[in-house]
């Protein structure tokens, strides 16, 4: 089976993340070669999530996952897919319509004929698209 392997940094947050970016790469690797998955491709962004539709590397991983190129998309926490309602359907859509089996992050999986890890997955997400706006607030 084949795995997109995503990973992404905010550009609106501090230079700790740089980093990170390759720290999430290698447990992403690691959770491919854990399920036994084949890497069909590594996509890596330095680009907010808040709003939906512009990050074109995410946009080309929908794409792949629609057209029955990967099984599973790795990351290495849920936020780094999604802190917006619009994505965040995008990738459930995925899993309701078994375009993809699962969603694999370092510390939890999410599979797509199990409604509850749907269920979680799209709680997850919308939490971290809470905590994007309480910063926010906290902010100005």
């Amino acid at each position: 089976m084949k795995a997109i392997i995503y990973y992404r940094k905010s550009t609106d947050t501090d230079d700790k993340q740089i980093n990170s970016l390759e720290h999430q790469l290698n447990n992403c690797r690691r959770t491919a070669e854990l399920n036994n998955l084949v890497i069909y491709k590594e996509i890596g962004e330095s680009k907010s999530a808040k709003t939906e539709f512009t990050r074109e590397w995410f946009n080309e991983m929908i794409t792949h996952a629609k057209l029955g190129r990967i099984d599973y998309i790795i990351c290495d926490e849920p936020k780094r897919l999604s802190r917006n309602n619009l994505d965040t359907s995008r990738i459930i859509d995925l899993l309701d319509k078994k375009q993809i089996k699962g969603i694999l992050c370092t510390s939890r999986e999410y599979h797509g004929e199990n409604s509850r890890d749907k269920f979680l997955l799209q709680l997850d997400l919308s939490l971290s698209k809470m905590d994007n706006e309480d910063r926010a607030k906290d902010i100005k």
